[in-house]
């Protein structure tokens, strides 16, 4: 039973609340005692919920800014709602809370419950594996990786919705970050060095991550990306293994969108094979990334 059910999660729901029309849940690892906290609008499913949801770079989009915000320290909070929620609508929110951060957890077959995705190395991506170990604490450095997200978001000279969107998630603040974060202008050369050095690889998978989940990468976007690498002190060699893993990243999230309910429909399937192909990744690629999310899942090779 790879597929998120009221009962197989009811064990992993540490605590939880009603807040106004929402469920608040806080996940937890009943082996490793890690924790996501995360939350559901009672009475509406899961794509109904966010604004730009729709596609699935949107969605990989929306995962990206938890694991940010996650990163940085930042809990999301959702807005309250007025509503009386049945027993049966907190059970599909439970459900919905749990697909925001069901990255987080993997099926473990023999014990029959979810566990901390670390726990099954073989099924985590390096981009995942990567930022288990980080942490931004420092404010130079948040600062610093807010900036440069911003940066992407707006290299082309606009900021879409979706971007201001995903910058809000995971900063907790409205839109007006965004220029706030490039009110000194752009990053220089002095302001990338001062970060904390172990934390310059996440730093800039996670830009790359995010120029990904765009439609189109852009060109301004890969040269603000490749001045960020030299800026940072990151060989050529390494950033571009960074860049294939934040497009790996990219992958599993949108593969991990499709099999949601076990084996996806070819049509799901084949659209994901379009947007691979369209950001540039390998058949070969996309082909190793979906066995890491079939294992996930408890599906077979």
């Amino acid at each position: 039973m790879s597929t998120p059910t009221h009962s197989n999660l009811k064990p992993l729901a540490h605590s939880q609340e009603v807040r106004g029309g929402y469920l608040h849940v806080h996940f937890q690892c009943p082996l490793t005692q890690n924790e996501a906290t995360s939350w559901a609008r009672i009475g509406a499913s899961h794509e109904e919920e966010d604004e730009g949801a729709g596609t699935l770079l949107g969605r990989a989009r929306q995962a990206l800014a938890r694991l940010v915000g996650r990163t940085a320290g930042h809990r999301p909070e959702a807005p309250g709602a007025d509503g009386a929620p049945t027993p049966q609508q907190l059970e599909t929110a439970m459900v919905d809370a749990f697909l925001r951060v069901r990255s987080q957890f993997a099926w473990d077959k023999h014990g029959e419950q979810w566990v901390w995705a670390a726990l099954k190395a073989d099924v985590q991506g390096p981009l995942s594996r990567m930022l288990e170990r980080v942490r931004f604490t420092e404010p130079a450095d948040k600062r610093c990786l807010a900036r440069m997200l911003a940066e992407v978001a707006m290299a082309d000279g606009t900021v879409a919705p979706a971007e201001k969107q995903f910058f809000e998630s995971f900063t907790g603040e409205q839109a007006g970050a965004i220029p706030q974060a490039m009110g000194s202008g752009e990053l220089t050369e002095e302001d990338l060095t001062e970060t904390t050095p172990f934390l310059r690889e996440p730093m800039l998978a996670l830009a790359w991550a995010l120029a990904y989940t765009d439609q189109d990468l852009a060109a301004p976007e890969e040269a603000r990306l490749e001045r960020f690498a030299a800026g940072l002190h990151i060989g050529e060699a390494r950033a571009e293994a960074l860049r294939a893993d934040a497009c790996a990243y990219v992958l599993e999230e949108m593969l991990s969108d499709i099999y949601q309910n076990g084996e996806p429909e070819p049509a799901k399937r084949l659209e994901v094979a379009r947007v691979a192909s369209r950001l540039g990744a390998s058949v070969e690629a996309l082909d190793e990334v979906e066995r890491r999310i079939r294992r996930l899942r408890g599906l077979s090779d």
